[in-house]
C-alpha cells in the first residue's frame, strides 16, 4: 500500500513540476516576444519622431512672409506651405506655387490601427493630396494632438503668429499574444519652424 502511495506522490509532484515548467516557459517566451515589439515600437517612435519634427523644421522655407507659412492649425490637423519638396527631398523651383503639407491621422483599415497621413500637395485640400511615398504613413498611432505657440513661446491659435508646435503622440500596439495587454507610449517633442523662426528673430 505504501508503495503506491509514494508512486501516487511522485506522479502528483512530477505533474506540479511539469506545470510549473510549462508556465515558466510560456512566461519567458511572452516575456521576449514583448521585449522584441517594444523594441520595434521604439524604433518605429525614434523613426516618426525624427520624420515629423524634420518636416515641421522646414516649414516656412522659401516663404518670403513668415505669416503665410501656416495653413491650418487645428487641434488633430496641421497644414503648412514649403518650397522644400518633402517626396524629392529637395529645394523646389521657387517661382511656381509652394507644398503644401498636411500632418493628420486617419484610420489605416489594417492591423495597425490609425495612422498618420503626411500628404504633399500645391493647395489646401489635404484629401486629395498624395501621401509621401518615404515614410507617408506612420503606424500604430492611437492619438495625435498639436499645441502651438509664437516667437514668445506662448500658445496660440493664430496661424500667423505659429513658430512652434508641440506634437503629442500616442502609439498603441496589440500584443504580441492573444490576450495579452497592448503596448502604449507616449511621445511628447517641441517642433519649431526654423524658417519663420529665424525670419521673425532677425
Amino acid at each position: 500500500m505504501s508503495v503506491i502511495l509514494d508512486a501516487l506522490g511522485a506522479i502528483i509532484i512530477g505533474g506540479l513540476v511539469l506545470i510549473m515548467l510549462v508556465t515558466f516557459t510560456t512566461q519567458i517566451r511572452e516575456t521576449a516576444e514583448r521585449q522584441m515589439y517594444a523594441v520595434s515600437m521604439a524604433t518605429h517612435m525614434e523613426r516618426a519622431s525624427t520624420r515629423i519634427n524634420h518636416l515641421i523644421g522646414l516649414a516656412g522655407l522659401g516663404i518670403e512672409d513668415p505669416k503665410e507659412a501656416v495653413v491650418r492649425a487645428d487641434s488633430d490637423v496641421f497644414v503648412f506651405r514649403s518650397y522644400w519638396d518633402f517626396q524629392n527631398d529637395v529645394m523646389g523651383p521657387t517661382s511656381g506655387p509652394p507644398n503644401v503639407l498636411s500632418i493628420s491621422l486617419h484610420d489605416s483599415n489594417g492591423a495597425q490601427g490609425k495612422a498618420i497621413e503626411i500628404r504633399q500637395g500645391t493647395d489646401a485640400n489635404i484629401d486629395d493630396d498624395p501621401v509621401l511615398e518615404d515614410l507617408g504613413y506612420i503606424f500604430w498611432v492611437d492619438d495625435l494632438n498639436f499645441v502651438y505657440y509664437d516667437i514668445d513661446n506662448a500658445k496660440t491659435t493664430d496661424i500667423a503668429t505659429v513658430r512652434a508646435a508641440d506634437v503629442r503622440l500616442t502609439f498603441r500596439r496589440e500584443g504580441p499574444l492573444a490576450g495579452t495587454r497592448p503596448l502604449t507610449n507616449k511621445l511628447q517633442m517641441k517642433c519649431f519652424l526654423m524658417n519663420t523662426y529665424l525670419q521673425e528673430g532677425t
